[in-house]
C-alpha cells in the first residue's frame, strides 16, 4: 500500500512539474519564433 501511494504521489510532483512548465515552454517558443520572423524579416 505504501509503494502505491509514494508512486501515486510522486506522479502528481511529476505532473504539478510537467504543467508548471508549460507556460515557460509556450514563452520560449513565442520569443523564438519573434526572433526568427525579425532575422527574416528584419
Amino acid at each position: 500500500m505504501w509503494r502505491s501511494l509514494y508512486a501515486a504521489s510522486h506522479e502528481n510532483h511529476a505532473m504539478t512539474r510537467l504543467i508548471h512548465l508549460q507556460p515557460l515552454e509556450a514563452e520560449s517558443i513565442y520569443i523564438l519564433r519573434e526572433v526568427v520572423a525579425e532575422t527574416d524579416n528584419p
